[in-house]
């Protein structure tokens, strides 16, 4: 499943006393976003195609932070992903921190470091994992890449197109 990072961002923003200043660049990315729903096993390893839905809320923690969790409830081979499902008892939480920005296609997207939490089925953490990840908007909907070497994402996951509630 994609239930493995997320990051904060943040950038620009504009001080009081009359200054002008926009929206700091997380702004954009806060929410509660949903994707369609989709088969979890990325791999390909399981025959048995188990489908979910992820619900990833990000919250501002700062100008230039945000902090995630992302769980994932899933539906079994069920395509549709209708009707209750199975939450994931391990959500993943972290921070995405912004560093800067870069052209993914024709989309300007924000680049974060990712520090997530690592946590067991208990729900109990025993460690932190970091990462690389990629934000972009596109006509309204999320547009998210991640790396686990290090580099910067130079494309977005197909998988994931989502919508802000």
């Amino acid at each position: 499943a994609l239930a493995v990072t997320w990051a904060a961002w943040g950038g620009g923003g504009g001080g009081g006393g009359g200054g002008g200043g926009g929206p700091d660049a997380v702004d954009k990315y806060a929410g509660i976003w949903v994707p369609n729903c989709y088969d979890t096993d990325e791999s390909g390893a399981n025959p048995a195609a188990v489908y979910g839905i992820d619900t990833i809320t990000l919250n501002k923690t700062n100008a230039t932070t945000l902090g995630i969790t992302w769980s994932t409830t899933y539906f079994g081979a069920l395509a549709t992903c209708a009707g209750a499902g199975k939450p994931d008892p391990s959500p993943v939480n972290g921070t995405l921190a912004h560093d800067g920005v870069t052209a993914i296609g024709s989309i300007v997207a924000d680049k974060f470091n990712v520090v997530q939490t690592i946590v067991d089925r208990n729900n109990v953490a025993t460690g932190t994992a970091s990462y690389r990840m990629i934000l972009g908007l596109n006509n309204g909907s999320l547009q998210m890449g991640y790396s686990h070497v290090g580099t910067v994402p130079t494309a977005f996951d197909v998988n994931y197109s989502l919508t802000k509630q």
